[in-house]
């Protein structure tokens, strides 16, 4: 947990927390000035009806300062809602700080067991690296999140690309709250807007338009040609009756429309709100200057849609809607204006929300950032796979944090790693794969030195009985590795994370596939890495020097007969195992 976020988290929740109480009472007080308005309004009118210009007058005062609450009252409450939801974000990142994991979502949902690593390296998990990341406000954004790390970027530029904003966007906290708390707990989407908008076989017609004008011009005009006495009353009334007609014909048509154009708008106020977030910034890294622009380009657009949505509105008092077709054949010109919109901006909608999804993954690994500031940002160095100097796992809380160096720069090779359970071997190679991930996707890593380059990641660890369906376990685990063999054929380069292969047969036929295992693998283009208690396979360092090399955890036994564990790697093959140590722990009196 960093301490300075911490710190921050708290001074900001005690400025918010008297932002809230300040707004609550300014709502408070102006909804009992409204009731006592409106209670005066109705006595007077009771009371004193219109016997006199006077009374009229005074009746109409407490009736103006109700509208005028109403009207102002609304910017006070959107206030007190922004600062609520500011607090509740910033409660939230507090108590995820202190291994609270019931706030922010998780999305468990998104796990799949048969991806290269996901299910291996707990990426969903409630306090998972996800988890830690998560503070999307669109669905979409929690998606794009999910790619990032599941199907990291491989090209340098790119991961330089998403680095270079992360960067950018970590000091700008108030931003990242403002974007975060518009909608962090149940997550927008625009997936009714794409379906409202997203058409290609639009084609508003302008004659169509042009013929409403003359058409209302004509009706108008005849109107008060009829006022002026000229013609007789039933030129416009005929006129007002056709034009009523007419425009009729369209109701299903924009009744249609307009279902679809209300949800469209209601969808995209989310991003609206991004937009607004966004407007004051001015930014240097270039992903960053994408999306303002992609997103400041969408907001003009949406307004424009929105001022349409609200003719439609209108439509809802039966007087309007008689009185604006009669005359100007409203409907078919709100048609028109719509179906041009979405000729022009359809086109565009993709586009935009893949800006607005970016902004919300780069302000979620920022946030990610700000949480861990002892992270450092990785270096991609061609000539090694990896490189990295106190390396450790990222959610483990920094004061239990071990760190460990590791240098694998060569394929067709294999790190060996033995040792005693709970030594931390698997943790080890969580560790390498997580913050492999965490590098390709611009964010900080658990190091004080880190250096790396593309590569595939590909991980057995354990098999899921999701995996297994009526099959054996060991059926399941010749399954996944023959996945990763074919896997391997097609990679440029891949490392490899195993941990305790063929663990479902006997010990000799586990040594004798292992080895068969390992043997074939380094044939590919592959630099592995495999967690194991059979320390006979350290032999094949002697016989395979350059393809093999052995490391190992060890633990040291006290006087009392507790077990210590240093979580340090050391070369060499392990010579202590403790299985029985523990059993015996376990089975005492």
């Amino acid at each position: 947990m960093s301490k300075k976020a911490e710190l921050f988290y708290k001074e900001k929740l005690d400025t918010l927390s008297k932002e809230v109480k300040k707004y609550n009472s300014i709502n408070q007080y102006t909804a009992v000035a409204k009731l006592i308005s409106f209670v005066l309004a109705v006595g007077l009118f009771i009371f004193w009806y219109f016997n006199s210009v006077f009374n009229i007058l005074l009746i109409t005062v407490p009736i103006i300062i109700y509208i005028l609450l109403v009207i102002f009252g609304q910017k006070y409450i959107d206030l007190y809602n922004k600062y609520k939801s500011l607090y509740e974000l910033i409660s939230d990142e507090l108590s995820f700080l202190n291994k609270d994991f019931n706030v922010f979502r998780c999305n468990s949902q998104f796990i799949d067991y048969s991806h290269n690593y996901a299910y291996d390296l707990d990426i969903f998990e409630k306090g998972s690296i996800y988890h830690s990341m998560n503070r999307c406000s669109t669905t979409d954004g929690e998606n794009l999140l999910k790619e990032l790390i599941l199907n990291p970027k491989r090209e340098d530029l790119e991961i330089l690309k998403l680095q270079q904003a992360v960067k950018e966007m970590i000091p700008l906290r108030d931003l990242s709250h403002n974007i975060s708390s518009i909608s962090y707990k149940l997550p927008g989407s625009l997936e009714n807007f794409i379906k409202a908008v997203s058409k290609d076989n639009v084609n508003p017609k302008k004659s169509t338009l042009i013929y409403a004008y003359i058409s209302s011009a004509v009706t108008v005009c005849s109107l008060i040609a009829y006022g002026a006495g000229l013609i007789p009353s039933v030129i416009p009334l005929g006129l007002f009756i056709y034009q009523f007609i007419a425009a009729s014909l369209f109701s299903k048509k924009t009744n249609d429309e307009y279902a679809k154009i209300n949800k469209a708008t209601n969808a995209a106020k989310i991003y609206l709100a991004i937009s607004d977030a966004l407007k004051d910034k001015e930014f240097n890294s270039e992903l960053l200057k994408y999306i303002k622009e992609e997103i400041t380009f969408m907001t003009d657009r949406i307004k424009e849609l929105q001022k349409i949505n609200r003719e439609y509105d209108q439509r809802n008092s039966g007087l309007y809607y008689l009185l604006s077709n009669g005359f100007l054949l409203k409907d078919i010109i709100l048609s028109y204006k719509m179906n041009k919109w979405i000729k022009e901006n359809h086109k565009h909608i993709n586009v935009w929300n893949n800006a607005a999804a970016y902004l919300d993954a780069v302000n979620s690994i920022s946030v990610f950032s700000y949480n861990n500031d002892e992270f450092i940002f990785p270096v991609i160095n061609k000539d090694c796979i990896i490189k990295a100097e106190n390396l450790s796992h990222p959610v483990i809380e920094n004061s239990k944090r071990v760190g460990n160096n590791i240098e694998i720069s060569k394929t067709h090779s294999f790190l060996i790693i033995t040792g005693a359970n709970m030594a931390g071997k698997s943790t080890f190679i969580r560790s390498i794969g997580i913050n492999l991930i965490l590098a390709f996707m611009g964010a900080p890593v658990c190091a004080s030195v880190f250096e790396f380059s593309s590569v595939d990641i590909f991980s057995s660890m354990r098999t899921s009985d999701k995996l297994m369906d009526s099959s054996s376990y060991f059926h399941a685990e010749l399954q996944r590795l023959k996945s990763l063999k074919e896997k391997a054929k097609n990679s440029e380069r891949m490392i490899v994370l195993l941990d305790e292969i063929l663990k479902g047969t006997n010990s000799q036929d586990k040594l004798n596939g292992s080895k068969l295992v390992l043997l074939k693998l380094i044939k590919y283009n592959i630099a592995g890495i495999l967690a194991t208690h059979d320390t006979a396979l350290g032999k094949l360092a002697e016989e395979y020097k350059e393809n093999f090399k052995n490391y190992f955890f060890d633990f040291e036994i006290d006087e009392s007969g507790e077990m210590h564990f240093d979580y340090k790697l050391k070369e060499g093959v392990s010579n202590n195992m403790n299985a029985s140590i523990l059993l015996k722990n376990v089975l005492s009196d």
